[in-house]
């Protein structure tokens, strides 16, 4: 990252957020941390937070499986994403889902069997997933990472609904 790069965290929680400021370092990127519902995150939201309207990359770790409209989430943050920018998921899926993952679930209120990633399979130019360790198992369920382009246009339209 160059020291010109902005990095921005968005969290509904304060605490969160809190707690990600104390976790940068006082040297390196700019930092931006907005507390907003991601579903509501738009070009105008952004670019009165931080100053630009889109993004080179979004990414987001353990989360998708946890939000109440993944899928509002993920078009939200796609058409803040610039046409090109890159599109990473990280998150756990558990199919079958074992009792540890329904224990898990419920506890916080997450969904392990949800296709987290299908959005960005359905929206990517080059969408790939994987399993960091097939064998490995967390919370009762599989870690996988999905990743994708933007498709780049000469109109980029927002996605779709």
């Amino acid at each position: 990252m160059s020291k010109d790069s902005q990095l921005v965290g968005l969290d509904i929680s304060r605490g969160m957020l809190r707690f990600a400021s104390r976790r940068t370092m006082p040297v390196g990127p700019r930092l931006s941390l907005i507390q907003a519902d991601a579903t509501n995150l738009t070009p105008a939201i952004l670019q009165a937070e931080t100053g630009a309207d889109s993004v080179d990359f979004v990414l987001c770790t353990y989360g998708f499986t946890a939000l109440r409209d993944p899928e509002a989430v993920f078009r939200a943050s796609w058409n803040v994403l610039k046409p090109g920018g890159s599109y990473l998921i990280n998150d756990i899926h558990a199919a079958p889902r074992t009792f540890h993952a329904r224990a898990v679930e419920w506890a916080t209120r997450s969904r392990f069997n949800e296709l987290a990633w299908r959005p960005l399979r359905e929206a990517a130019a080059d969408f790939r997933m994987d399993y960091l360790d097939p064998s490995a198992h967390l919370f009762g369920g599989r870690v996988f990472v999905a990743w994708g382009t933007k498709p780049r246009a000469a109109n980029p339209q927002p996605c779709p609904s």
